[in-house]
């Protein structure tokens, strides 16, 4: 709750807000992933049942489509890293941490390559 609203996360539905961005104006984008390039998810949308979200059924919708949505938003970033309208700060090698993750080593193993390629983007982009 804010401000004694029912909130959520945008990024449920709108993970990568590239089309958001350029919509209102921008006509490049810095994007960060959380993939590395070429990554599609290849699971399957599950239809939401009546009783998730009962008071919200147009999230329920789009949460019924949400992975479907998610690979063409990466199509979308990569189309616009070749045409040069994006730079994208990515994983270089597949991310072998899981959402929920508890293996400290593997968790501060991503981190640091994270902040590698943060210094990469500030080295090439910045300096």
């Amino acid at each position: 709750m804010v401000d004694d609203k029912p909130m959520l996360d945008g990024g449920i539905i709108d993970s990568i807000p590239v089309e958001h961005s350029m919509a209102v104006g921008h006509p490049f984008n810095v994007i960060v992933t959380t993939h590395s390039k070429g990554w599609r998810d290849n699971g399957h949308d599950r239809k939401q049942p009546k009783f998730i979200y009962r008071n919200y059924p147009r999230l329920r919708v789009l949460l019924s489509h949400r992975l479907e949505a998610y690979n063409r938003q990466m199509d979308l970033v990569d189309e616009l890293e070749t045409s040069g309208q994006a730079v994208v700060i990515r994983p270089e090698a597949p991310v072998t941490v899981g959402r929920m993750e508890k293996d400290i080593s593997k968790l501060e193993a991503l981190y640091e390559q994270g902040f590698r390629n943060g210094e990469k983007f500030i080295s090439k982009y910045i300096d």
